[in-house]
């Protein structure tokens, strides 16, 4: 494991776990789940992905030079998420107001840590949902890339690795952690928009 990655993965081993923890979050693991719930938790989520993926699209061609350039498909998640709330009958996540500002190659990095991550940790809460009778819940979110998501996380990471210094590495971290809060903030929102019987 690289310095960069040693280092986003000890920073942001509490906020991630804050995040897991979170009571939408655990939700989505357990039986017994209902559709507001699930809405709920997509909603939270959706809304902070709108936020980070804008961010991440307006940030790539500010900071990334040709030579440097991405390896892999700027993917928008979001549609996939809005398509799942859709057959949910839940109302879809619209663009929010850019509230996440990146201000640099490293910032840039530290956002995409999570959101590329998220598309592993995607893939587990899959297995979870199934494995707990929620075959009839859209999963196209949580699905998006399938298999391929750990070689599209292993090129993320050569390309930061190739790309950031170590001088660049706390600012790679602080982001990470910021953008860690921001999905729990919007989930605090989602659950407390939740009707009292969801």
């Amino acid at each position: 494991m690289s310095a960069l990655h040693a280092s986003l993965r000890l920073a942001t081993r509490e906020p991630h776990r804050r995040l897991d923890s979170h009571v939408l979050m655990m939700a989505l693991m357990q039986p017994g789940l209902t559709a507001h719930v699930y809405a709920a938790a997509l909603h939270g989520l959706g809304t902070a992905l709108a936020d980070c993926e804008s961010a991440i699209e307006a940030a790539h061609p500010r900071f990334i030079t040709t030579r440097h350039q991405l390896p892999l498909p700027m993917e928008r998640r979001l549609p996939l998420l809005n398509k799942d709330l859709e057959e949910l009958g839940a109302a879809p996540c619209g663009d929010s107001p850019l509230t996440l500002k990146l201000c640099s190659a490293a910032e840039l990095v530290g956002a995409m840590y999570v959101v590329e991550g998220s598309r592993l940790g995607g893939q587990l809460l899959t297995r979870q949902l199934r494995a707990n009778g929620g075959e009839q819940w859209p999963c196209r979110f949580f699905e998006a890339g399938g298999t391929a998501s750990v070689q599209r996380w292993k090129q993320y990471m050569q390309w930061a690795e190739g790309i950031l210094g170590q001088d660049d590495i706390p600012a790679a971290c602080a982001t990470a952690i910021r953008v860690f809060d921001l999905f729990a903030h919007r989930l605090d929102q989602a659950a407390e928009n939740l009707p009292a019987r969801a």
